[in-house]
């Protein structure tokens, strides 16, 4: 294939791509609904032609390594963009990049390298989702250890299910729900999401959320004062529930 084919080709992929949308006549495609797995699905096919591994981190991120014969501590080139949009995207917008990253693998037709090169398709990048942008390449550079989630969110998906798909990776972050609503019945909801920590936005600022995620970093729970409480990490067995009420840190 020349390379005027194989622009041709990424043209091709792109366009195919933007099919895959949660609207019929728009290209809308957020983080872990249908047309995201639909675009996994194809998108990983083309790796695998290029002779790629593939798999999907814990962030939800596709990655596809060339290595060329190269031992997995060689060092690599990574090449990538988002495989999500925003609402009404363009053909292009985020997954341009991914498919000019396979299209160069493919190019090298096997030839071998003193370095691997990665393709990374990340996750969650423009924050439609979740109110929260650049979780997948946060997450891909080691820098995401919390995700801060509203209870109630656009999508069909609320926090709490959000929070308990999280929560079911491989090595997931610390999760925190904020919400307007308070009450002890949704605390055994939460309590199995796998969150560690329920807020109400009416009671905590900056400096309170920080506290937060010192708190859920080092191990405990929290809540605050009139939110439900939100069961206790316990290496001994499940989350052993805490009297409402009870203040950040609380054992």
């Amino acid at each position: 294939m020349t390379p005027l084919e194989r622009a041709e080709e990424v043209v091709r992929r792109c366009r195919e791509l933007a099919r895959c949308s949660e609207e019929p006549h728009a290209t809308t495609r957020t983080f872990l609904s249908a047309p995201m797995r639909d675009v996994h699905a194809l998108v990983t096919q083309w790796m695998h032609s290029a002779g790629m591994t593939v798999r999907v981190d814990a962030a939800g991120n596709l990655r596809g390594v060339y290595r060329s014969g190269r031992p997995t501590q060689a060092r690599r080139l990574v090449i990538g963009s988002h495989l999500d949009t925003v609402p009404n995207a363009g053909a292009f917008d985020g997954i341009l990049g991914v498919m000019l990253a396979v299209a160069l693998v493919e190019q090298l037709e096997g030839r071998s390298y003193p370095y691997a090169i990665e393709a990374v398709g990340f996750s969650e990048e423009e924050g439609v989702r979740f109110n929260a942008p650049f979780i997948g390449s946060r997450a891909f550079i080691g820098s995401l250890d919390a995700a801060l989630l509203d209870l109630t969110m656009s999508g069909g998906m609320d926090g709490i299910e959000a929070a308990a798909q999280i929560a079911a990776r491989p090595q997931p972050p610390i999760v925190v729900l904020v919400s307007t609503y308070s009450g002890q019945e949704y605390a055994d909801q939460i309590e199995h999401s796998g969150a560690r920590a329920y807020l109400e936005k009416s009671e905590f600022g900056p400096e309170r959320l920080l506290e937060v995620w010192a708190t859920v970093s080092a191990g405990s729970t929290a809540s605050t004062e009139n939110s439900p409480s939100v069961g206790q990490t316990s290496t001994d067995g499940p989350p052993a529930g805490r009297p409402a009420g009870g203040s950040i840190g609380d054992t």
